[in-house]
């Protein structure tokens, strides 16, 4: 069914908010905190969102993440949380939605198949065409509580754009 292969509104198999309430839905399928198989797996794809979603070097992910750990160790954590954020979602004997593409050690989350409420909205701001209304009910990037220096970085990069659009 068309509600089985992600949003009507939006046509992607993967849609993920971060403005207000972190949501993420896979085909459809809402992923709750049990789901992510470990906080790295979550934090992965907040860094990638937060570096743009876009040929993100595998390093600087590994770097953002685990940056007391050495250079090996880092990528080898980051290969296991690639995995597990590949697999998210997915239910036995499901074909594998490939949402989250590694190539030449660049990590994407292609636009054809994923959704993401902010890189739209911050996408809008650049071209200078500011919102009617903020997504999420006007609430910023995600929760408060979540205060990782990259985030942080984002979500004052975000108001920028904001208060010099507004």
């Amino acid at each position: 069914t068309p509600a089985s292969r992600g949003s009507t509104e939006t046509g992607a198999r993967v849609n993920i908010r971060t403005l207000g309430e972190f949501v993420v839905e896979i085909d459809g399928r809402r992923i709750y905190d049990r789901d992510w198989k470990g906080v790295r797996t979550k934090m992965l794809l907040i860094a990638l969102i937060c570096a743009g979603g876009q040929k993100v070097p595998a390093e600087r992910l590994a770097d953002m993440l685990w940056p007391d750990s050495d250079g090996a160790q880092a990528m080898q954590n980051l290969k296991v949380a690639l995995h597990r954020l590949r697999r998210l979602g997915q239910r036995a004997g499901d074909p594998p939605l490939n949402w989250v593409h590694v190539k030449h050690g660049l990590v994407t989350l292609p636009r054809q198949l994923c959704r993401v409420d902010v890189h739209e909205l911050e996408a809008g701001l650049l071209a200078g065409t500011p919102p009617v209304a903020l997504p999420g009910g006007g609430e910023g990037f995600l929760s408060p509580s979540e205060c990782q220096p990259w985030v942080e970085r984002y979500r004052q990069r975000l108001h920028a754009l904001l208060a010099r659009c507004g």
